[in-house]
């Protein structure tokens, strides 16, 4: 992890951009996704808020920190319902950290919508499988 001038922060994911047969990936894809979710929570709330909130996602939706990245519509909702409105800020950073791990100008993205952001994001990084 990076923290830099101006409270600025990044987590280097370059390595997940393995080119691998089989649905590789997606699955890369998925693990810089989820690492970048779960460094930028720690970050905005602290370890024992990310902590709880990993906790309740896990028990109320049987969903662990690993498999976010598939399921980002729950995460998106449990921010919402936990946080409100507040909950879409979180989203933004979350957003705006995976765009400097992955080389892409936050600007250049259509949407800062968390779900929707991650597709194109996908699409963008690999533009051949991207679904």
């Amino acid at each position: 992890m990076n923290i830099m001038a101006g409270g600025r922060f990044g987590l280097n994911l370059h390595s997940f951009d393995i080119d691998v047969e089989g649905g590789g990936l997606s699955e890369n894809f998925d693990t810089a996704v989820s690492s970048t979710i779960e460094m930028t929570l720690r970050l905005i709330l602290g370890d024992r808020t990310a902590e709880a909130l990993y906790s309740h996602i896990s028990r109320e939706y049987n969903i662990d920190r690993k498999s976010l990245a598939s399921n980002i519509q729950i995460l998106c909702k449990v921010l919402h319902d936990i946080f409100g409105d507040s909950g879409k800020v979180i989203q933004r950073v979350i957003v705006r950290s995976l765009c400097e791990n992955m080389n892409i100008e936050y600007g250049t993205l259509p949407t800062d919508d968390l779900p929707s952001a991650l597709s194109e994001l996908h699409r963008l990084r690999h533009p051949s499988t991207a679904q």
